[in-house]
């Protein structure tokens, strides 16, 4: 005779409108892992940095004013976003208000392109005012960089010019030099080869490394860089008291002339420079005041006129002039104005896209 199956029992629900203790206990433990798991940026606010003043021989106490400096200090550069040792710009308000770039990413496991093996980020972003020129000077490019100095990279720069008042720089040379060495660049021949470039506002310029350049007086510009300090100064027009780098500077310039136009783009939404360029570089323009720009991260934006507003799903702030706000991670903001304004827009590029375009060409 088959055995028979004992009838099972129904096991006890709770009442009606309550959970069982152990099903909720899983979801407990589900959601803590879902949290845990979750990137953090999706909770993430736009970062705003607290600049740093930086005094130079050729700056104008008129920039220093322009951030709140009551001293009458000769301040050339405003440093905007960086995590350059030498200077590196605070988040300014916000939970991580204290924390630098690099520990602001982390905390918020908001990745950001072409960030280093050590978390070092891989641009830096200042304000440039030149009340007298700056001297004559070249940067090393990565290779340059690290054949020379054991640098991790180079620094290639854009400007995009602000304000001039009659101001030029000088980019590049005319033609090829006869000469080709340190000598040359000690020599009074020297400022005769270089291309001379009138600026106005919402002009382009791409410096790249290698390439001889300098910044007349009366220019005030936004420049955008490899995070790099290294430079190689040829001509510091009689001053005293301030190295000269003949030798290096040397090994490191590239002696070609470019073509004309080929660095200057004018009035451009978008200048083109190159699939190698560390970084793009975008001007954004809000004509109206129905207009409403979307901008995604990672990516750095720098107001240039008064009267923006930033939304994200969290808040709103001002847009203030000349400072910078990082949007990380995947995070979308909206910009409206009050009137008629402009902003530039910074993307990097990831290392490995930059390598397979040099490689390339």
């Amino acid at each position: 005779m088959p055995k028979q199956k004992k009838p099972l029992k129904p096991k006890p629900y709770p009442p009606r409108g309550q959970s069982a203790p152990q099903n909720h206990a899983k979801m407990a433990r589900l959601r803590k892992v879902r949290e845990e798991r979750a990137p953090k940026w999706r909770d993430a606010r736009p970062l705003l940095f607290q600049p740093q003043l930086i005094p130079k021989v050729w700056g104008d106490p008129k920039l220093g004013r322009s951030f709140g400096q009551e001293k009458d200090e000769a301040i050339g550069e405003v440093w905007l976003a960086s995590d350059h040792p030498k200077a590196r710009t605070p988040v300014a308000k916000g939970p991580l208000a204290g924390l630098t770039i690099g520990e602001a990413l982390k905390e918020l496991d908001s990745p950001f392109p072409g960030v280093g093996k050590d978390g070092s980020f891989p641009l830096l972003i200042k304000i440039l005012k030149s009340r007298h020129a700056l001297s004559v000077q070249v940067h090393p490019d990565d290779e340059m960089a690290q054949l020379l100095e054991g640098d991790v990279n180079g620094k290639t720069e854009a400007w995009f010019i602000l304000a001039s008042e009659g101001g030029h720089v000088g980019l590049g040379f005319t033609g090829q030099p006869k000469q080709r060495n340190a000598q040359f660049l000690g020599s009074t021949e020297l400022l005769g080869a270089l291309r001379r470039l009138e600026v106005q506002p919402n002009d382009f310029l791409l410096v790249p490394g290698r390439e001889i350049h300098y910044v007349g007086s009366g220019v005030t510009l936004l420049e955008v860089q490899q995070t790099s300090d290294r430079t190689y100064r040829i001509h510091d027009w009689q001053r005293q008291g301030r190295d000269l780098h003949l030798e290096k500077a040397a090994q490191a310039l590239c002696w070609t002339p470019r073509k004309d136009g080929e660095l200057l783009t004018r009035n451009a939404r978008r200048p083109d420079f190159g699939a190698s360029c560390p970084f793009s570089m975008e001007r954004l323009c809000i004509n109206s005041q129905k207009e409403r720009l979307e901008v995604g991260g990672p990516s750095l934006l720098v107001p240039v006129d008064p009267g923006s507003l930033l939304h994200w799903p969290g808040g709103t702030e001002d847009l203030l002039p000349w400072r910078c706000w990082l949007i990380p991670g995947e995070l979308q903001v909206v910009i409206t104005n009050r009137s008629r304004s402009s902003l530039l827009l910074v993307k990097s590029q990831s290392r490995q896209l930059i390598d397979k375009a040099t490689r390339e060409i």
